[in-house]
């Protein structure tokens, strides 16, 4: 379908998520409702993103003060 204008361009979209709607209901009435993967498939480590910098001015370069 070729859209021209933007009603028309509205109109199919409403359209288009009408039918993908009663597509998902027909196949949660053939395969069940849907469900959630769970967390196990995705626990890994994650990056760690600080300033390397941070360490050294925080704690080292100041102990020639407080020894």
């Amino acid at each position: 379908m070729k859209v021209t204008n933007m009603r028309e361009l509205i109109e199919y979209v409403a359209q288009k998520k009408k039918e993908r709607a009663h597509q998902h209901r027909e196949m949660a009435k053939v395969h069940g409702p849907c469900s959630g993967m769970g967390n196990r498939r995705y626990k890994i480590s994650q990056r760690s993103n600080y300033r390397k910098g941070k360490q050294f001015s925080y704690n080292a370069r100041w102990d020639h003060l407080y020894k």
